[in-house]
């Protein structure tokens, strides 16, 4: 698959030029802001990606660039929308004489970016390149990746978990037997109500006995009442001796009774009233029941810290087993990256556990740009033929120093042996004289490219 030539239609400054690509080595020259970096930058966005709103040249609404394939060709064409906005259609891409349905997918399987752009890989940021790395040597490590980010998220958590369980005290306690203590209590309650109540059937025979003795010393009472009035009567009836004889020997005779009953009924003696009697104490197993139910509730806390613990164990373990997980996860990413690093055939080049590109013991960010460079050209070696074309903007950079070539004909031989349509920008009003036949050259001004050496050193 090799380019024939190049159509470009209200692109920037370039309103239409047609460049045949038909030798090996091709030169821009023209002085700066002319249009030859838009001329590559054209190819560039032929096979694809962003592009600025300015693509379309001032004052036209619709733009084109397509390169014939010496086995079909490549379209692609921008427009100003409705909304003022510039939009692309579809690329239209004709591969063997048949319409690829899905041109980006098949253009990728060709295209050797770093000949489009030697800056190709230095341009890119990390995120970028890593997915280039991803895309170009099919690193998918996706799976583990994602799994790896779980298990960092869920160990975060559970880290966290088991930090906030904090030092959990363990010492025994044991669960106290508030029921026996208090059948105790009630065994001591019985004792005393039995006691209780022999008190107080002892009380009510006292009581009984005493009530006895008031009634009996009531009528002790109304008899020497009883008699001490018949003796001042005596004194009277004995001063009326005369008249009263008969009286006084009839109250003579009841006080001989009343001293008969005297001597029959002496005085009785009331009994003392019983003290309360001495109840067995329960002081001393209220205190223990007491301390039983302050033991119970630390039993409970204990147990509760026992679960608490049970629980700090379990979700150690699980942590455990994800942090073994994950570094089984790291060995096998590892050893996938270790076996694409074996079969890239690119010496120094090889991926760490996190999947980061090293070249050379060096990590891609710190990298000089001349180890860039070397990576890019090994790389580059590593795409198929495709398209095989390549741009090189500020083409005479390539003969000056070093490491550039000796002349345009050195150049043109690189470009031949490697089967490459090169086009390449040179910053100069006129093209250099003896420049051979197999070369190209092109003059750009203003946005026009013509192709006539003759002219051009004129």
């Amino acid at each position: 698959m090799k380019p024939v030539s190049l159509e470009i239609h209200n692109i920037g400054p370039i309103a239409d030029a047609i460049i045949p690509l038909n030798k090996p080595l091709n030169l821009l020259y023209g002085d700066l802001r002319q249009g030859k970096t838009k001329a590559l930058e054209s190819i560039r966005l032929l096979f694809g990606g962003s592009y600025p709103q300015d693509i379309i040249k001032h004052g036209e609404t619709e733009a084109h660039i397509e390169m014939k394939l010496d086995n079909g060709s490549l379209r692609r064409e921008f427009y100003i929308a409705k909304d003022e906005t510039t939009k692309a259609r579809a690329i239209q891409f004709i591969n063997d004489g048949s319409l690829e349905k899905k041109p980006v997918d098949v253009i990728k399987k060709f295209l050797n970016p770093f000949l489009l752009d030697q800056e190709f890989l230095s341009k890119m940021g990390e995120t970028d390149r890593k997915k280039y790395f991803v895309d170009f040597f099919g690193i998918d490590t996706s799976e583990l990746d994602n799994e790896i980010a779980t298990i960092d998220n869920e160990a975060k958590d559970l880290r966290a978990t088991i930090k906030a369980y904090g030092e959990i005290d363990l010492t025994p306690v044991n669960k106290p037997d508030i029921e026996k203590l208090k059948a105790e209590r009630e065994v001591i309650l019985k004792k005393n109500d039995k006691i209780k109540k022999e008190y107080a059937e002892k009380c009510k025979v006292i009581t009984e006995h005493n009530t006895k003795v008031i009634e009996h010393d009531g009528k002790i009472v109304q008899g020497k009442t009883t008699k001490a009035g018949n003796e001042e009567k005596i004194k009277e009836i004995e001063k009326q001796i005369l008249e009263l004889e008969d009286k006084k020997k009839a109250l003579a005779a009841k006080n001989i009774l009343i001293d008969e009953w005297f001597a029959n009924n002496p005085p009785l003696a009331k009994k003392d009233p019983l003290s309360e009697p001495e109840y067995e104490s329960t002081t001393e197993i209220d205190e223990k029941i007491s301390t039983a139910k302050a033991d119970e509730v630390r039993y409970e806390a204990y147990l509760e810290r026992l679960q608490k613990a049970k629980e700090k164990k379990a979700d150690e373990e699980v942590l455990k087993k994800k942090t073994e997980r994950k570094r089984e996860i790291k060995a096998e990413k590892i050893a996938k990256l270790s076996g694409i690093s074996d079969s890239i055939g690119i010496d120094g080049l090889s991926f760490d556990e996190d999947g980061n590109i090293i070249y050379c013991g060096t990590s891609m960010g710190m990298l000089s740009t001349s180890q860039v460079m070397e990576l890019s050209s090994k790389l580059s070696a590593l795409y198929p033929k495709g398209f095989g074309i390549e741009l090189i903007d500020r083409g005479e950079s390539l003969f000056q120093g070093k490491t550039g070539y000796k002349n345009i004909s050195e150049f043109s031989l690189r470009a031949q042996k490697e089967e490459l349509t090169i086009l390449a920008t040179v910053v100069s009003e006129k093209p250099a004289e003896n420049i051979p036949d197999e070369v190209g050259v092109f003059i750009v001004e203003q946005g026009v490219i013509t192709e006539s050496i003759e002219d051009a050193i004129k």
